[in-house]
């Protein structure tokens, strides 16, 4: 028409010439049978589906390597599933669907192209008998399926390039895990991540530590950042956490380790408390009667832990008066000398062939005086 127009106007001229040359191509049937294609019309977007798996999109891609390829993809998380199909007939189709389905469930719409198989009465009764929305786009336009046909576009590509690096199934499964875990041009998150709430696992993982090894080494560095290793012999006066009415800490003394961390102390109020190493303090400045064991307990385990030997006999003490052939052991002196009551000997206690501990032994610490309330009475 535009041709038409210039040759026109280089001849001749008149007011309203090329509203003339227009009508007269528009009553042209022959002019108007071999026109162009219109300009496109502008892209109606399909509304993006809140949750995965609520419309689908297949298609049919092939031949490729004398195989069909049946392709469903899910609107929302643009997830894959490729089948390769020998047949494609409505029955193996719909086989195959059952498969998918059976692993993501049943969508709400979905939608396919014109295909004879996708229009069959067989296919019609399987989408009705299970509540499913058929949206078929219009014929030979393959836009309102774009998301499938994309796909298959992509799909082609990247297995006729790699033609030669293995089986067909072999290429294929690894560009559906390559895809699956690339975010995706319009969601900017990877069809795993949407679908599955993760990354799926590949070799390129091997090269980041597994977090439960991060966490492991977190864990160690926190605990040697601010920990320090205390340890404790058992005579080894210390400073014991109390825990009731009186200062904070006390003097005790070191009886024994009953755990890793753990430890037993006796108190100069000769009780037994046990303790934590975080709840000891390190008393090297501690007065010796502060932490003195005086109890006949600790006493007998002293002389039990000790054993004389050839190059350091036990000696006698001076005070204990005792035969120099006389038959009875020597004993321990003690501080004080407790009266016996009328009518009770106390009897030695024997501890080794030629030890002997006079019982009972003197306390040396005060005796808590008990005095009554002063009530008020009124």
């Amino acid at each position: 028409m535009v041709r038409m127009k210039e040759i026109a106007h280089s001849y001749f001229w008149w007011p309203g010439l090329d509203a003339a040359i227009e009508d007269k191509v528009k009553s042209c049937s022959a002019c108007q049978k071999m026109r162009n294609m219109p300009q496109l019309a502008p892209l109606y977007p399909w509304d993006f589906p809140e949750e995965p798996w609520q419309r689908v999109h297949i298609d049919y891609a092939g031949p490729l390597e004398d195989r069909m390829f049946l392709v469903v993809v899910d609107a929302h998380s643009k997830w894959p599933e490729v089948t390769v199909m020998k047949s494609t007939s409505a029955e193996r189709t719909i086989e195959e669907l059952r498969s998918i389905f059976s692993r993501f469930g049943l969508p709400t719409q979905l939608v396919s192209d014109n295909g004879p198989q996708l229009v069959s009465e067989e296919f019609r009764s399987f989408m009705e008998a299970n509540g499913i929305q058929h949206i078929k786009s219009a014929p030979y336009h393959p836009a309102t399926n774009g998301l499938a046909e994309r796909f298959v576009q992509t799909m082609k590509q990247t297995l006729k390039s790699s033609q030669g690096n293995g089986s067909l199934n072999r290429r294929l499964n690894t560009f559906l895990l390559t895809y699956r875990n690339t975010p995706h041009a319009t969601t900017k998150v990877a069809p795993a991540s949407a679908m599955m709430k993760r990354q799926l696992c590949t070799r390129l993982d091997l090269l980041k530590p597994p977090k439960t090894k991060q966490v492991v080494q977190t864990q160690q560095m926190e605990r040697w950042r601010k920990a320090k290793d205390r340890s404790f012999i058992a005579g080894e006066r210390v400073l014991a956490r109390n825990y009731c009415k009186g200062p904070k800490w006390i003097p005790a003394t070191v009886v024994a380790q009953t755990g890793p961390v753990s430890y037993t102390v006796h108190t100069p109020e000769n009780i037994i408390w046990r303790r934590n190493v975080d709840q000891l303090l390190p008393g090297t400045n501690l007065r010796e009667d502060s932490c003195q064991v005086t109890n006949q307990d600790q006493l007998l385990e002293t002389y039990h832990d000790y054993e004389p030997s050839p190059e350091h006999p036990l000696q006698q003490p001076t005070n204990v008066e005792s035969a120099p052939d006389s038959p009875e052991p020597a004993r321990v002196p003690t501080q004080g000398t407790v009266a016996p009551q009328s009518g009770h000997t106390p009897s030695p206690l024997r501890l080794r062939d030629n030890v002997t501990v006079d019982s009972p032994v003197r306390r040396h610490y005060p005796v808590r005086e008990r005095r009554s309330p002063d009530r008020l009475t009124i």
